[in-house]
């Protein structure tokens, strides 16, 4: 068995469309939801919340311009793990495109357009 990560960003709407249209509650649920539908467990939810001062101004800014009805909010990370066997993973590879690069510190197939290894992180 071999365990992978993956993080997802939520994102919320504020404003007055936020606050009539969606609720953060049912927002972050719909996503875990859906993870949980793909085989994903989650492992801990963090709030996204920036200190930023320019991102808060920046944010003000946005809604004072739309007339108090949206506002881009902070959401939340959530961090999610899945539990593999190896027989997936060579599935996984045997899709993936002939035409991709080699690495040459592992052998392994690259998905083209990255510019490093996923397999031993070498640089390409």
């Amino acid at each position: 068995m071999r365990t992978v990560n993956k993080i997802i960003n939520v994102s919320l709407t504020g404003g007055l469309i936020g606050l009539l249209g969606s609720s953060p509650n049912h927002v972050l649920a719909n996503s875990i939801n859906t993870a949980n539908r793909q085989g994903w467990n989650v492992k801990q939810v963090i709030s996204a919340s920036s200190g930023s001062m320019i991102y808060s101004i920046v944010r003000f800014i946005v809604l004072i311009l739309t007339l108090f009805l949206y506002t881009f909010e902070p959401g939340y990370y959530i961090i999610l793990e899945k539990k593999i066997d190896s027989n997936e993973v060579l599935a996984e590879k045997k899709n993936i495109k002939s035409s991709n690069k080699i690495c040459p510190a592992c052998q392994s197939e690259i998905i083209s357009g990255l510019s490093f290894c996923t397999n031993c992180g070498t640089k390409l």
